[in-house]
């Protein structure tokens, strides 16, 4: 796939580095700068990971920059509409009543990969088991 949606949680791994996984998402998105792949957000991704990382103690001048330069360089944020929101929603019902459902926001970032072809990389597992079912979604601790 030539697009990606990455989830905020991989965003916040570059930022608390101690967390699992952290160095590959590091490594994810020098990969994804140096290469010709677009990455879409939906424009909830800044404040999601600018939150988490405030509640976590993080300098977020420092994530705010990282977001403006990826924002001018290789990242496009997308504005929600109708059909983002009804995608969204779906998502949101693909659980089951004993595992639970989707998060409406882990949703988003899902319902945009689907709706733009792209592939939605995620390192949120519970997220991923509910909804691979639908497609354009990978776990971040599988990508090679």
């Amino acid at each position: 796939m030539n697009k990606v949606v990455l989830d905020a949680n991989i965003f916040v791994k570059l930022f608390k580095k101690d967390e699992y996984d952290s160095s590959k998402a590091i490594e994810l998105i020098e990969k994804l700068v140096q290469s010709e792949v677009e990455i879409l957000e939906p424009s909830i991704v800044v404040n999601e990971t600018i939150t988490t990382c405030e509640v976590a103690k993080h300098d977020i001048q420092e994530v705010c920059e990282f977001f403006k330069a990826l924002i001018g360089f290789r990242m496009t944020l997308v504005n929600i509409d109708s059909q983002l929101l009804d995608k969204t929603l779906s998502i949101t019902k693909a659980g089951h009543s004993k595992s639970g459902y989707p998060t409406f926001s882990d949703s988003m970032y899902n319902a945009l990969a689907i709706q733009e072809n792209a592939l939605f990389i995620t390192a949120d597992r519970r997220h991923y088991e509910k909804t691979k079912h639908l497609g354009n979604i990978q776990l971040l601790r599988n990508i090679h």
